[in-house]
């Protein structure tokens, strides 16, 4: 319960600004990454598969770079290459690009970038937006469940889709996050 209180709490202390940015944020990337597809002779959802695969503890502006990269043929990873290269080559040579891309987060990023509003990408920025920060990225199966609930319910109650209500959320927790805790606030994001 104290999860719903906090996300409602969030979201409600946005500006205008901060919601037209989070509604807009995942078409904005589906644009953004469908002009990367045309460049390259890639397809949109190729670049979006490579795109959610190579986000993994990655921020936004590298995300960006290393994709670029890898769909102009001059890289095959992210930061992770043992894991990364045989997906990012998977995706890059199938129609369905989709079946490369693993793992509760970067599979709902990769839905939630391609349209689906009902998608939830809980990184450790959502999680930290609901409350919870284990200092760790991964977020276990019982705490999950209870997040998926509370951003679904407070989604809801808010009026907004479940993928606009995170990117809100997910905007604000990391425009007010201080200096000193060792992130960037007010990170560059495709929306500003």
């Amino acid at each position: 319960m104290s999860e719903l209180m906090t996300l409602v709490e969030r979201y409600e202390s946005s500006t205008p600004t901060i919601r037209r940015r989070g509604r807009t944020w995942y078409p904005e990337a589906f644009r953004m990454l469908s002009g990367m597809a045309q460049e390259t002779g890639r397809t949109t959802a190729q670049a979006v598969a490579v795109f959610a695969i190579t986000s993994a503890n990655t921020q936004l502006l590298a995300n960006i770079r290393y994709t670029e990269a890898i769909l102009r043929g001059e890289r095959t990873h992210g930061c992770y290459p043992v894991v990364q290269t045989p997906l990012v080559k998977g995706a890059l040579s199938t129609t369905r690009p989709q079946r490369f891309v693993t793992g509760p987060k970067c599979s709902a990023f990769y839905k939630a970038i391609m349209g689906d509003t009902n998608a939830l990408v809980l990184d450790r920025w959502a999680a930290r937006a609901a409350g919870f920060d284990n200092g760790r990225g991964d977020i276990s199966g019982p705490r999950r469940r209870v997040l998926d609930a509370a951003y679904r319910e407070a989604a809801a109650l808010c009026g907004e889709t479940v993928r606009a209500f995170q990117a809100v959320v997910w905007i604000v927790v990391r425009e007010s996050t201080p200096k000193s805790s060792g992130v960037i606030p007010r990170l560059a994001d495709i929306t500003s």
